[in-house]
């Protein structure tokens, strides 16, 4: 568990506070000093017996989807597909994985990698921001280690809250018992909110149990927030960590840090999270991982590294040295391609409605809930809206029967169409190019004036042979390519 953060100079948290910059005016906390960091954990399955281990199934945490104030996870990916996944009632995930058999002797590797965007973030709690929804009542509930109805906890609650009504008050008188009142490490360690009033002392996992705990007591909605810290300023270096967080109707869940070494109250630790000292939430218990299984000695170790920057590749089907890996990325960072379960399908067939999404957000129109065009669109379907605007605003053509045929997929011909449109739309009317292309005479009638504009804008190219192959379906690593191609010509 992470050693104690120490307070350094005043000046440190001056210079936090003076470069945050708030992200929506609607947002209750402000944002400082962004950064990327990956998360990689690994855990080591090791069957140390003398005959074969079978049936294992290892149980593992995985990270906790929810945006938190300081921190939205971009990309989440195991190294193997789990069998199943479960969730808990606070949003806590864990994935199961089954392996039907380990050698005497043999190991294998199960790594979990994430990719996040961490910042400083600070709540300005004197301006009202808006409802938000109550949380789980398990928040207010007592729990292993958070023992808020035991009588010396209620008893402290009510002694150090007398004359105080206000929440954030509350909170705050919470937040400064804590910090000033326990001293951190002694033999006591992870052993919860009890203990702590007790014998005033503890480790990180403790100070944040004793605040939750208070604060349950109270009526205050609280809970521990489980991950990495960093060791000294400058977040080089990260251990296990824990701290708090409490809830306000009018700010949501507001985070403090009581695990602060410092003669007076660190204050700037109350209701922010400074950059100088860097908070990687993982989930809202401890990380545990469990497994079982028949025969041998099966054991499973943990290891973990957290990277500054991007140390993975967003799909794990679309690596550096993919030709279309640059592209690909730069669209999935602009919100334009997406995957699915970390990976992106380069050489599958990009389907028209997929194709209708890419043109509609980089064209910047806006998606459109109105009546459908076509007989085979429906409100219900996710690419209604991008459909409806793309169609509306003249780049989609359906076919004659009346239907637009949204999962089949797009060929080089229609591609092309679609984009000498777009191009009609910016009010870029460039003639066509003069086809050269062995295969000229197989680019249907209605798509020859179009496929000319593309290869004049350098969408396209013939192949090795000198074809256009008007007829192929246009793979997904094409499509980014095509678009991004247009976004800078754009």
């Amino acid at each position: 568990m992470k050693k104690k953060l120490r307070l350094v100079t005043a000046l440190v948290c001056l210079l936090a506070a003076a470069v945050m910059q708030p992200v929506l005016a609607a947002a209750p906390y402000a944002r400082s000093e962004d950064r990327l960091y990956t998360l990689r954990q690994s855990y080591l399955v090791h069957n140390r017996g003398a005959r074969s281990a079978v049936n294992i199934t290892l149980t593992l945490p995985a990270v906790h989807r929810e945006q938190f104030s300081n921190q939205e996870v971009l990309l989440s990916r195991w190294s193997r597909t789990p069998a199943k996944t479960s969730r808990d009632e606070r949003g806590n995930i864990t994935a199961e994985f089954l392996i039907p058999r380990l050698q005497a002797g043999e190991k294998i590797i199960i790594t979990l990698e994430t990719l996040v965007r961490n910042y400083g973030v600070h709540f300005d709690l004197e301006t009202t921001a808006k409802v938000f929804p109550r949380p789980h009542s398990s928040y207010l509930r007592p729990e292993a280690k958070v023992e808020s109805d035991h009588p010396e906890i209620t008893a402290k609650a009510a002694e150090l809250t007398a004359g105080l009504a206000d929440p954030v008050a509350q909170a705050r008188a919470f937040f400064a018992f804590v910090q000033q009142s326990l001293v951190y490490g002694g033999p006591y360690r992870n052993v919860g909110a009890l203990s702590a009033l007790r014998r005033r002392s503890g480790v990180c996992e403790d100070y944040a149990a004793l605040f939750v705990a208070l604060c349950r007591a109270s009526g205050i909605p609280a809970r521990m927030v489980f991950g990495y810290g960093a060791v000294l300023p400058g977040d080089t270096d990260f251990e296990k960590h824990a701290w708090a967080e409490f809830f306000v109707s009018s700010h949501g869940w507001v985070p403090v840090e009581p695990t602060i070494t410092s003669p007076e109250v660190p204050w700037q630790f109350f209701a922010a999270l400074p950059a100088s000292y860097r908070h990687l939430p993982f989930s809202l218990q401890p990380m545990a991982w469990q497994w079982r299984w028949s025969g041998g000695d099966v054991a499973v170790s943990y290891s973990s590294v957290i990277l500054q920057g991007q140390q993975m590749p967003l799909f794990a089907d679309v690596r550096a040295g993919h030709w279309a890996h640059a592209v690909i990325e730069e669209l999935a960072w602009r919100g334009l391609v997406a995957g699915y379960q970390g990976y992106f399908a380069p050489q599958r067939p990009v389907t028209r409605a997929e194709f209708a999404k890419l043109v509609t957000l980089a064209r910047g129109l806006a998606p459109e809930d109105t009546a459908s065009l076509f007989s085979d669109v429906r409100q219900a379907d996710w690419f209604h809206p991008v459909v409806t605007a793309a169609a509306r605003a003249g780049l989609l053509v359906g076919f004659p029967d009346g239907t637009f045929r949204p999962r089949e997929p797009v060929t080089r011909e229609q591609a092309a169409a679609i984009l000498a449109r777009v191009l009609a739309l910016d009010g870029r009317t460039a003639a066509g190019a003069f086809l050269t292309f062995i295969d000229t005479h197989a680019i249907s009638a209605w798509a020859l004036p179009a496929v000319g504009i593309a290869v004049n804008n350098r969408f396209f190219a013939g192949d090795e042979r000198n074809r256009f192959r008007p007829r192929d379906n246009t793979t997904r690593a094409e499509a980014a390519a095509l678009i991004m191609r247009y976004l800078t010509r754009r």
